[in-house]
């Protein structure tokens, strides 16, 4: 056409672009490019806590300075829910951590999701995070605030500490750890636990006054919670302040901080955390300035649970709390202990309250540099006596947790105040219905410095109690204190750790005739007894032994010479009286004595299975020879001796367990000898259905249960394994996820709708939550993540045991299971979603050709090239079948990998193995 002009493609383009703009907006593009900006909330989890589900994630990647809230989501799979749904639409706080107090109802899984909120426009969607709800939730949580609002990030550059109280119950509380929120990854940082006082007791009770112990780092620092955890066994009295202290951080830490003075839901009655922390310069060893507390508090929550015994005695906390008296050297600091009717006590530690303490006198020397001197605070290291009315000292309490920091002065030091510890030696007892002296005598000190040791004169200052007897949280009937001693008050605020022994079978109290010894290396002594018909059991506490000791030719006592001269263990009995399989070591005590009780505790919640022998076998290590007093009369003591319970009439000696013999002499007929022992405990009462277990931590169901074997016997112990109804991929490197699908299915839901599964028994859903999978990723292997490490244990079978005409039996050990040979491994079939769970049905008719993941190898160790998740070199899983006709590969897996043929890609849909606790069978009620 003439005179027109022709456009160029580049034009066309920008006239298409300007088109587009004005159809949809001038902002779109830039909302497309600002919304791939937006990046989601990462590291999602969630938790199982008493009161609810704990979320916690992390911030976004990109752009967090920006997130002004978060939208948490949620799906109830199995209440039909097709899709996550908003649960909260804006959390309006930068806090990332959130408490769903509705998740709650038991048989429940709840899916969550999070977004991150930015001017009113949500993020892409976090990583779903999944908790299953169970019959009972654990009581993990103590204390916490993380749920609150007001949150603000604190730049601390000072030593930081937060307070704590936990509530009234009087046994206190053991602490597991601490969970602490951090606004940034420190180069370095320490935790450590503080104490400060009794609340009440007195002025400056609400500061850190000596730090008790360091908790463990997690393996790295991220931003958000951090888990520190506790080393085992320390606990916290109840109204004693504490406080979680940070340093070792460098020059700066960043935490989170909420200005909510409101502990979160959930947490144990009458618990708080201060409304503010504590600060203090770095390196400074002076006492905390209250009037620099901070305005806000440390985001954190404290885990643990509550003792159920521990506390003899204690005056901590009683209401009424008279003067302060000093003492100084030469003065005794001491209380009276009068305990019980239990045969003997347990003593563990002892506990005093003290306010400011100095050493007047002391000439300080340093290096020139003004390097501070260490000694220990408090009472300066001075030992406590456990002593007789009399005087005579039956052992001393080294003191445990009483260390700081002190600067060094011209001529006097001074210590913070608060709670001394010390702590027993391993296995001290006392008799029972007696009265003790806990005894101090202050004197001269010794500090340290570089090498160089200079001494000092301790003053101090005690707190009283303002009444005579002024037991408070008492744990066994009839403990009490009473004043004793030059100090001029009615009694000292203190408290005494330990528990009552109660004798189940005794002979210790029968006339003696002579002794047994042990005399080289691995000579053996064993003593059986048997147990009552208590249908829960018994708790087990220990054995005690007594010692002869004595030595007519030399005055060197022969007794062992510490806990590595002897060991101690329980055994199970064979029909001849001699020594079965072991169960479990006793951990031997500290010190021995001529003529004493020795005292072999057993490990934490072991149990005793009732109408069954036992042997105890002492086996002699080195140093001096052992004698170990006897006795020839065959009763045991009375009324100590629990219904049912015997002590066998003769002992077993030998050079070693297969060449154990009784002991006679030469009369007519012969005489036996039985150890003089007492085994300590006492019956348990409780609930049927998943209380703790016996010597293997197992729980107790009747013969007639629907699945016991059905030859068991009372005092059989077993496991049951099933293959689960629903199949899944191998993706996840986490082993959790295979046991919660397992213990979902074990707790009788179906994923995919609310019908009940076949495991409708209460036994089975009441110990759900203890079902783990059989299989191994990278990191953990199959016989660890199922407890089954021993190389005997209980035996293992498939899990519908009362079909008397099915051979379900799997394995005698627990060697046997991860030894690649399965007794009846065709029976594996019956119980996976091939057919109905218990309908017997035609058996022939059931395919035998499945395969279940594992990841494992042949016996039970993560598979090399092939373990569950994405860390398999080849992109395949190992798997195992419990009846291949071929015989190619084993129940659990082969050496060897190739798909099709004992692997699977890790995208295929396999079921898994699923193994209970251990359940011991108990008479019928």
């Amino acid at each position: 056409m003439t005179g027109s002009r022709r456009l160029a493609p580049l034009s066309i383009l920008l006239i298409a672009a300007a088109v587009l703009v004005a159809l949809v907006g001038p902002g779109a593009t830039a909302q497309a490019q600002s919304q791939n900006e937006r990046t989601p909330p990462a590291n999602l989890a969630a938790r199982l806590v008493r009161g609810g589900v704990e979320l916690t994630w992390d911030r976004p990647a990109q752009n967090d300075e920006s997130v002004d809230g978060y939208e948490i989501l949620r799906r109830r799979p199995n209440r039909g829910e097709q899709t996550l749904t908003t649960l909260v639409s804006d959390t309006a706080t930068t806090d990332t951590a959130y408490f769903d107090t509705t998740a709650t109802e038991p048989g429940v899984r709840y899916n969550y999701q999070v977004r991150a909120i930015r001017n009113g426009v949500s993020s892409r969607p976090s990583n779903t995070a999944t908790v299953l709800v169970l019959l009972s939730a654990p009581t993990t949580r103590l204390v916490s605030n993380v749920g609150q609002s007001s949150v603000s990030q604190a730049s601390v550059a000072q030593q930081y500490a937060m307070g704590f109280r936990l509530g009234s119950h009087g046994q206190g509380y053991a602490i597991s750890g601490v969970s602490i929120e951090l606004a940034a990854v420190p180069s370095g940082l320490s935790v450590s636990l503080w104490v400060g006082g009794a609340e009440g007791h007195f002025d400056g009770s609400r500061a850190p006054m000596r730090e008790l112990f360091e908790f463990d780092n997690p393996g790295s620092f991220k931003v958000g919670l951090n888990t520190f955890t506790a080393p085992a066994g320390v606990f916290a009295y109840p109204y004693v302040n504490y406080f979680v202290v940070l340093s070792g951080f460098g020059s700066s830490l960043s935490v989170m901080e909420t200005a909510s003075d409101d502990e979160d839901p959930g947490g144990e009655p009458d618990a708080v955390l201060f409304d503010s922390a504590l600060v203090r310069a770095l390196g400074e060893t002076g006492q905390w300035d209250s009037s620099s507390s901070r305005s806000g508090a440390l985001r954190m929550v404290l885990e643990g649970s509550r003792r159920d015994r521990g506390i003899l005695a204690s005056s901590l906390t009683v209401a009424q709390v008279g003067g302060q008296e000093i003492i100084s050297v030469g003065d005794e600091c001491c209380f009276e202990m009068t305990v019980g009717s239990a045969d003997c006590y347990l003593i563990r530690g002892v506990s005093l309250a003290a306010d400011s303490v100095g050493a007047t006198g002391y000439t300080a020397e340093t290096d020139g540099m003004g390097n501070r001197i260490d000694i220990d605070s408090g009472f300066f290291g001075i030992p406590f006596d456990l002593q007789t009315t009399s005087g005579t000292t039956l052992f001393t309490l080294p003191v445990a947790s009483a260390r700081g920091a002190l600067t060094s002065g011209p001529a006097s030091l001074t210590g913070p105040p608060g709670i001394s510890q010390w702590s027993a030696p391993q296995g001290a007892t006392v008799a029972g219905s007696r009265t003790y002296v806990l005894h101090m005598t202050i004197g001269s000190i010794a500090g340290d410095t570089q090498g160089s040791t200079r001494g000092g004169i301790v003053t101090s200052r005690v707190h009283c109690a303002s009444v005579a007897n002024y037991t408070d949280t008492p744990s066994a009937p009839g403990v009490t204190f009473s004043s004793h001693g030059s100090v001029a008050c009615d009694s000292l605020a203190a408290a005494v750790d330990g528990e009552p022994l109660y004798a189940m079978v005794s002979n210790r109290r029968q006339d003696n005739d002579s002794y047994a010894t042990a005399t080289s290396t691995n000579d053996v002594i064993s003593q059986g007894f048997s147990t009552g018909p208590s249908a829960y059991g018994y708790r087990f506490q220990g054995i005690g032994v007594n010692i002869e000791g004595s030595d007519d030719s030399n005055s060197d006592p022969q007794i062992p010479d510490g806990p590595s001269s002897v060991s101690v263990a329980v055994h199970n009995i064979k029909t001849d009286g001699k020594p079965g399989d072991k169960l479990f070591d006793l951990v031997s005590p500290d010190q021995y004595a001529a003529g004493q009780l020795a005292f072999f505790e057993a490990p934490t919640a072991t149990r005793l299975a009732p109408d069954t022998s036992y042997v105890m076998v002492w086996t002699y290590i080195g140093g001096e020879q052992h004698r170990l007093w006897r006795t020839s009369i065959d009763d045991e003591d009375r009324p100590e001796t629990l219904d049912g319970f015997a002590m066998a009439d003769a002992f077993h000696r030998g050079a070693s367990l297969s060449s154990l013999t009784v002991t006679e002499n030469t009369d007519t007929p012969p005489k036996t000898y039985a150890l003089q022992i007492a085994v300590y405990g006492e019956a348990v009462e409780g609930s049927f259905v998943g209380s703790a277990g016996f010597v293997s931590g197992g729980y107790q169901v009747t013969p007639d249960w629907l699945h016991a074997p059905h030859d068991a016997r009372v005092g059989d112990q077993f496991r049951v394994v099933f293959v689960t109804h629903h199949s899944t991929g191998a993706m996840s490197g986490d082993i959790e996820a295979y046991n919660e699908l397992v213990q979902f299915e074990a707790f009788g839901r179906s994923e995919r709708d609310e019908t009940l599964g076949p495991f409708t028994d209460r036994v089975i859903r009441s110990v759900a939550s203890q079902f783990k999978a059989v299989v191994c990723t990278d990191a953990v292997d199959a016989r660890t993540n199922t407890g089954m490490t021993d190389a005997f244990g209980a035996t293992i079978r498939w899990l519908d045991g009362g079909w008397e005409d099915r051979p379900t039996l799997i394995a005698n050990t627990y060697d046997q299971f991860y030894g690649g040979e399965w007794v009846n491994s065709d029976y594996g079939a019956y119980v996976t979603g091939n057919t109905a769970y218990f309908d017997p049905g035609d058996y022939s008719t059931v395919d035998k050709s499945y395969m279940i993941w594992t990841g494992c190898d042949a016996q039970g160790a993560s598979h090399p090239q092939a373990p569950m998740g994405t860390n398999s070199p080849m992109e395949l899983v190992a798997a195992g079948t419990p009846n291949d006709p071929n015989d190619n590969y084993a129940p659990l897996g082969a050496v060897e990998v190739r798909s099709g043929y004992v692997a699977r890609p890790r995208e295929t849909l396999l079921p898994l193995y699923a193994i209970s606790p251990v359940f011991t069978i108990v008479p019928e009620r």
